[in-house]
This record gives C-alpha cells, sequence and structure tokens, in this order.
C-alpha cells in the first residue's frame, strides 16, 4: 500500500494479500482513502468499501459518475440492510467526474455525513493531484472521512 501523503492511503485491490495491509478506517490517519480496482468490472472495489463503511450509524453520500454507473451498477438499499449496513446512502448520480468531485468536496465539508464516497471511472484530467489534495484538506478541517474509488484503471496520481 502507498501513503502519498499523512492525509491519504492508496489501495489497489489488485494485491490479494494488500486487504491485510491496509488498517481499519476508524483506526488510522488518513481522512482520504483511494481505492483502484484490479481490473475492469471489479465489484470487489465497492464491496470492500461497504465492508468498510458497514457499521457506521448515520447518512454517507455516496456519488459516481454515469461511466461508474454503467460499470459497476448502482446500488440496492435493500440489499444493504441484508449485507449489515447500518446507516442511510444518500445516492448523488452525476453525469460527469467533475460533478462528482464537486459533490465530494460539498459533502466532506458536511457534519451531517459520517462517510463520503465517490465513484469515478477513469484517469479523467479533473481528477487531478490538485483536486484529490483538495479533497483531503477539506474531509481533514471537518474530520469527515473521504473515500475515492476508482475503477477502469490502475492508478494515477492522488494526495
Amino acid at each position: 500500500m502507498a501513503v502519498d501523503s499523512p492525509l491519504g492511503q492508496v489501495g489497489s485491490l489488485a494485491a490479494k494479500r494488500l486487504v491485510k495491509d491496509i488498517p481499519r478506517p476508524d483506526q488510522g490517519d488518513a481522512v482520504l482513502r483511494d481505492v483502484v480496482g484490479g481490473r475492469p468490472f471489479d465489484g470487489s472495489v465497492t464491496g470492500f468499501v461497504l465492508a468498510c463503511i458497514a457499521q457506521k450509524k448515520g447518512t454517507v453520500l455516496w456519488a459516481s459518475d454515469r461511466l461508474s454507473r454503467r460499470e459497476n451498477g448502482r446500488l440496492y438499499g435493500p440489499a444493504l440492510q441484508r449485507f449489515g449496513f447500518k446507516g442511510r446512502i444518500l445516492r448523488e448520480e452525476v453525469s460527469n467526474p467533475r460533478d462528482v468531485l464537486w459533490a465530494m468536496e460539498e459533502g466532506a465539508s458536511c457534519g451531517g455525513l459520517v462517510e463520503v464516497v465517490g465513484e469515478i471511472h477513469g484517469a479523467p484530467e479533473v481528477l487531478s493531484f490538485t483536486a484529490s489534495n483538495r479533497l483531503a484538506l477539506r474531509s481533514e478541517a471537518s474530520g469527515v472521512p473521504v473515500w475515492l474509488v476508482r475503477t477502469g484503471e490502475d492508478g494515477a496520481l492522488s494526495a
């Protein structure tokens, strides 16, 4: 697992043993967690993030762009409850990655949320080091953890 800054973690699910190396979300210092899928159409990334936040009681903002919804599908509320998810999901479905980043930034500054998750497909130009650094700083200031789920590519710069 690579740590790009004291504020963030980057995890790739391509390595089978990596799941053991990632600390529990409530024990680490990172406020921005960047999870990268091992291959296209890999549902393990969504399952991993859901398993990490399943015990949180409160509202989780889940923002996704059109291509990530097309590749991974939408979250299904009744199945989340059977999965053991204790909180509520506020889904934000937008058409492009820029809007996902905006929703994540606004959600990270909202004290009424317990987590913010954003799904972005590929490595769009708007997902720069500056954008992920802004997310990390906003999350650190508010104390709301942020998960950036990236599918369809093998990683890029992150804060």
